[in-house]
This record gives C-alpha cells, sequence and structure tokens, in this order.
C-alpha cells in the first residue's frame, strides 16, 4: 500500500477530494447503524475485498472511528501505532479515538448519557465502491467537536483493493 493525500501532486494515485453525501436525512441511499457509545456491527461487504493479499467478505464497523476486515465484536476506543498488540487485526483507522454521540445531559447517578452517533454505509454499485460514513460523533476529549468522515473501498479483482479516507468535518482536541 502508498499513501497519498491531496496535497502530493504529480502523482496519478493522487485523491481528488469529493464528498459522497450518503446519509438518508441529506439526501443519501444508506443504511442506518445507530448506538451512542462503543460498540461494533458486522456487515457483509457486497463484493470480496483483499487486503494484504487476504480476501474479505466481511467488514466490522465501529462507533470509534474504525473498520476492520472480517469479524470482530473488539470496540477498542484508544489509540495506538499501527500496528499494535492492541486493536483489532486488519484495521483502518479513519479516525480512531473515542466518539460517542451528542451529549444530552446526566441520568439519576450522574452519569453522562449521550445521543447515538449516525454510522452509514452505502454500496454504491455505479462506481463499484462500498462507503461508511461517521457523522454526528463526537470526540471524547472535547465534546463540541464534531467528527464527520468517510471510509470508502474500492475493489481490484485479484489486486490489493484501494482505500479512500475523506475528512468532512473534523479535529484533533488530543493535540492540545
Amino acid at each position: 500500500y502508498y499513501a497519498y493525500d491531496s496535497f502530493d501532486l504529480g502523482f496519478t494515485s493522487t485523491p481528488v477530494y469529493e464528498w459522497v453525501e450518503i446519509d438518508p436525512l441529506l439526501g443519501g441511499n444508506a443504511s442506518v447503524f445507530l448506538d451512542p457509545d462503543d460498540a461494533s456491527k458486522v456487515i457483509d461487504l457486497p463484493f470480496t475485498f483483499r487486503f494484504y493479499g487476504r480476501d474479505f467478505d466481511q467488514i466490522t464497523i465501529c462507533t470509534n472511528g474504525w473498520i476492520s476486515m472480517g469479524a470482530t465484536d473488539m470496540v477498542d476506543f484508544y489509540n495506538h501505532y499501527i500496528p499494535a498488540a492492541l486493536g483489532p487485526s486488519s484495521l483502518i483507522a479513519g479516525y480512531w479515538d473515542d466518539l460517542k454521540g451528542l451529549p444530552l445531559g446526566y441520568d439519576e447517578d450522574n452519569n453522562q448519557i449521550f445521543d447515538n452517533i449516525r454510522i452509514l454505509y452505502w454500496h454504491d454499485t455505479a462506481n463499484n465502491r462500498f462507503i461508511v460514513q461517521w457523522n454526528d460523533a463526537y470526540n471524547q476529549y472535547n465534546l463540541t467537536s464534531l467528527e464527520k468522515f468517510q471510509i470508502i473501498l474500492y475493489p481490484k479483482g485479484d489486486d490489493d483493493g484501494d482505500i479512500l479516507v475523506q475528512y468532512h468535518t473534523i479535529d484533533n482536541p488530543g493535540m492540545t
């Protein structure tokens, strides 16, 4: 794998930023996975995706900003260097952090309660890609920091697939 960003000019693989809105509330066609905190969901891929020479037919989507090839019940939110002993195998970390839904207040035991993070996934058949999008995700370290981003998988037959990570709205409150 090679990593390119939009500042790597002069390469044929330099990505062009083009946000693909898939949220049905904003005109998209995605399926919706709602959870306020620390959850993962296994999704069957509509195609086989090759990742580091291994073929996968499923991914796990986690509320904490990552996907993993294959099925796992992990929900790790504490980001480490990659690869690391902690965290899921075959990790693709779009924004690996302790993400939560919108803070709503406190319960009777003074525990903070959160609304759901909107995680969306959609197979764009016209462009042969699978898109996972995080909406309404707030960073635990700054609950005013709204995060919105996507991981897009492009299968390439017998070759490793392409992965595009796009950021709509992000902050990095852990760096302050």
